[in-house]
């Protein structure tokens, strides 16, 4: 009997200890996006975006879009980006050229819309 019971314990403890490496694992890898969003994201967005767009997204120099109030999906947002739009925006498609930066931009400037 308390062979079978030290077996029992030993997977159950086998079992939590794999979940909890599973969790964690998982859980690091968001946080590592969250990171990778945030100084990335943010860099590339202080460093072309904020003089018109300001550091919170409402600045609206130069008839820049007030960003914290804006709607646009994911898409429209990448495509003002890489191609300008008729308010003033020029295109950044041969200055931000990376996909992922683009990418990272892009959830970065969600971050600025009132919740």
């Amino acid at each position: 009997m308390a062979i079978h019971l030290h077996r029992t314990w030993s997977r159950l403890l086998l079992v939590a200890v794999l979940l909890n490496f599973t969790l964690t694992s998982c859980n690091s890898e968001t946080d590592s996006m969250n990171v990778e969003l945030e100084v990335t994201g943010k860099s590339i967005y202080q460093k072309y975006c904020s003089a018109c767009h300001g550091e919170h997204g409402k600045l609206k120099s130069g008839n820049a879009a007030d960003l914290s109030i804006s709607i646009i999906s994911d898409d429209s947002i990448r495509k003002v980006i890489l191609y300008g739009n008729n308010k003033g925006m020029g295109p950044y498609q041969s200055i931000i050229k990376s996909d992922e930066e683009i990418k990272l931009l892009v959830e970065y400037v969600k971050t600025l819309r009132k919740n």
